[in-house]
């Protein structure tokens, strides 16, 4: 007999592969050659590992931390 947490759980499963299918469908652009930012080049390792990345990695943490500063 199924307790209320293997209840939850499953649940919490079926929303996380109902989350992943539908970002599965989601286009993924092509990435930029060039930071939106700073303009300096995005290196091509980057633009392969992030498909779709806009920002280079110095920009795209910056990004981040700022977001983070303001979510607070």
């Amino acid at each position: 007999m199924a307790d209320n947490a293997d209840l939850a759980n499953d649940v919490v499963i079926q929303r996380l592969e109902e989350a992943l299918a539908a970002r599965a469908g989601a286009p993924v652009h092509e990435s930029r050659v060039d930071c939106i930012d700073c303009d300096d080049p995005i290196p091509q390792s980057r633009r392969v590992a992030a498909r779709g990345c806009v920002r280079c990695g110095a920009c795209q943490t910056l990004h981040e931390d700022r977001r983070a500063h303001y979510a607070r």
